[in-house]
């Protein structure tokens, strides 16, 4: 999960998200994605008990000490919403991005219009005029980030189209082959800005194996997904917010369009599996209820089913139990939502490569346990 946090205070506290994009990533293949979540998208904070703008769930993560911080409760809201796991965070402040940018030599952009903005805000609260013509440009931190941030002339969502293009030119660059003895050769100033700029829960060994593998594989053409508003309606929320009211049946229809190529290995397309002895069933427990994994496992061990591993999910407070699909023809996975009761329509998602050997993972929800006790 990328975070882009501004440097001005508002009443959230002093570092506002600015920018929240959701990035996947096949270590096996390269392929790679971009989900941009609206800052006034409305949604469920988990574990808080309300629903607010997404944006602001970093800063009640640190206001009302949740566990794991800011971080954890925005990685939580993220993947509550999406339905699949959020593994890590970045979080990058807006002087951060401007060095990275500027380190790596800038970005080449194809601005598709020209951009004159004069009411873009300054760090003392006041405006000034940004120009941009459109064409091939090569944009350095201070443009980049002008570019990325400015919304007056169109709105919010193009300006997360605008972020995506920046993300992507700069993943090009950095993998491309040329590009790598040149940042060798600047790691002093990239540990300095990464330290000063930049927060991750990312581990080092993780980062260096996933650059390697997507330096081999390619960062070839970057799926891209802004949740606009073709996937709800804008409103205002009962205290007088201006809001987007997100659809979950189309924002679920466009995730899944959007994950189906990331999940397909080298060179081929995905090939469901059909055997239901084959099949690999991995159940974690989602809920605060002890033992829920386990008496589920016995569930679905009674109805034929192969269970190898048993488990406590990211978080305890699944509302609705999931059903992750990685790659087990679509008959299997009704067949297995309906031995637990389930609505296979409302539980069932299609992973990216599982980082174990499963077929299919259960993230036991509250909505099951009546069904196991």
């Amino acid at each position: 999960l990328l975070l882009g946090t501004d440097e001005r205070p508002d009443e959230y506290g002093p570092s506002r998200t600015d920018t929240m994009i959701l990035l996947s990533v096949n270590p096996e293949t390269g392929a790679m994605g971009m989900v941009s979540l609206p800052r006034d998208l409305w949604v469920p904070i988990p574990g808080l008990g309300i629903t607010t703008k997404i944006n602001t769930a970093y800063q009640l993560g640190e206001l009302q000490d949740y566990p794991g911080g800011g971080a954890q409760l925005a990685k939580d809201t993220v993947s509550s919403f999406v339905g699949r796991p959020v593994d890590h965070f970045v979080r990058v402040n807006f002087d951060g991005f401007r060095q990275l940018i500027d380190l790596i030599g800038g970005v080449t952009i194809d601005v598709p219009y020209t951009i004159h903005d004069e009411e873009y805000p300054t760090q003392d609260y006041g405006v000034e005029t940004f120009h941009l013509d459109a064409g091939l440009q090569l944009l350095d931190g201070e443009t980049a980030l002008k570019y990325a941030r400015t919304r007056h002339g169109d709105d919010d969502y193009n300006r997360a189209r605008r972020q995506q293009d920046i993300i992507r030119a700069v993943a090009q660059k950095v993998m491309s082959a040329g590009m790598i003895p040149q940042l060798l050769g600047k790691a002093p100033q990239l540990l300095m800005t990464m330290q000063n700029s930049i927060e991750t829960d990312l581990p080092v060994p993780v980062g260096i194996e996933l650059a390697k593998n997507l330096q081999e594989g390619g960062t070839g053409e970057m799926g891209r997904l802004v949740l606009d508003n073709r996937y709800g309606e804008e409103t205002f929320s009962s205290e007088g917010a201006w809001i987007l009211l997100p659809d979950r049946s189309k924002v679920r229809v466009a995730l899944e369009s959007f994950y189906a190529p990331l999940v397909a290995p080298r060179g081929a397309q995905a090939i469901a599996m059909a055997d239901p002895a084959a099949v690999r069933i991995e159940v974690l427990n989602g809920t605060s209820q002890p033992g829920a994994a386990a008496r589920t496992a016995e569930l679905l061990k009674e109805q034929g089913w192969q269970v190898t591993s048993i488990g406590d999910a990211d978080r305890n407070d699944y509302a609705q139990t999931i059903v992750i699909n990685y790659g087990v023809a679509d008959n299997l996975i009704k067949q297995v939502s309906t031995d637990l009761s389930l609505t296979p329509e409302q539980s069932q998602l299609r992973g990216l490569a599982a980082a174990t050997p499963v077929d299919i993972r259960i993230v036991i929800g509250n909505d099951i346990l009546p069904v196991i006790r």
